[in-house]
């Protein structure tokens, strides 16, 4: 089945100003204070979690110069990249949409499925396989996107790097060499404050997103899950390749997927 891009209002650079779980006024967590942007094209996003809180890195050039404190930080962000599919757009409502991740900084297991309305304002985003909502604005981007991979890696096989660009906004990401399975027992044992061998953080926190602005024809890095990396010019792990249809997963049937209940799908604010 063939991916239709999303619609055009939901492509460019959000950035989250709240999350609430479970959803609506009378959430257990609001949170408001993680740093988190998401960039979206037609078909491709990215995405980027960085925790408030964040200890200090000075003096950090590498993974290997991290303490164990600065590589268990480091294990608390988040971010993906992939494909985005939406189903049921009328309007200012998008009754399902989905976030297929091909790169993913924390190996999640479970599905990413919500609905979205859109305002003057800005865009809420409520979940259909978990209970939250979130709310997003949109940053200036400017015109045209990009979607990349790497050359070395031929359509079809797996992607271990991408370059997702909309305006003078992008997202680079680099997969770690750990598999999925073992990184999620190190981020488990670092969620539960678990004794973990130095060398299993370091294999599990050596994985890239990097979002970067241009200014003035210049690229730089804002905010990165390698902090090190801010203020710099972005690394060119190039040479690259435009992504085509053959890199995007299987389609996903949206149909399957359970309608909002009342109250997430008009969340309180």
């Amino acid at each position: 089945m063939r991916i239709e891009p999303v619609p055009t209002r939901l492509q460019g650079l959000w950035r989250r100003t709240r999350l609430r779980v479970p959803a609506g006024s009378g959430a257990t967590l609001d949170d408001r204070h993680t740093a988190v942007w998401w960039l979206q094209t037609p078909h491709w996003h990215a995405d980027l979690r960085v925790p408030a809180g964040r200890p200090d890195f000075s003096g950090v050039a590498s993974l290997a110069d991290c303490s164990t404190a600065q590589l268990r930080w480091l294990l608390t962000q988040e971010g993906f990249a992939g494909i985005t599919s939406v189903q049921g757009h009328e309007g200012d409502t998008v009754a399902a949409c989905r976030w297929q991740r091909v790169i993913d900084h924390a190996e999640s297991l479970s599905a990413d499925v919500g609905g979205l309305r859109f305002d003057a304002d800005g865009m809420d985003e409520w979940g259909l396989e978990a209970d939250y909502d979130e709310r997003w604005i949109a940053e200036p981007c400017g015109p045209g996107w990009s979607a990349e991979g790497s050359a070395d890696e031929p359509p079809g096989t797996r992607l271990t790097r991408l370059r997702i660009r909309s305006g003078r906004w992008q997202i680079t990401l680099r997969a770690r060499q750990l598999d999925a399975a073992s990184t999620r027992t190190v981020r488990e044992a670092v969620a539960t404050d678990q004794p973990i061998a130095r060398a299993a953080l370091l294999a599990a926190a050596d994985c890239e997103i990097s979002l970067a602005e241009q200014v003035d024809g210049d690229w730089l890095v804002r905010r990165s899950t390698l902090p090190w990396l801010e203020g710099r010019v972005p690394r060119d792990a190039g040479p690259w390749r435009d992504l085509v249809a053959v890199d995007m997963p299987a389609a996903i049937d949206l149909a399957a997927v359970p309608a909002a209940s009342p109250s997430l799908a008009h969340p309180a604010p």
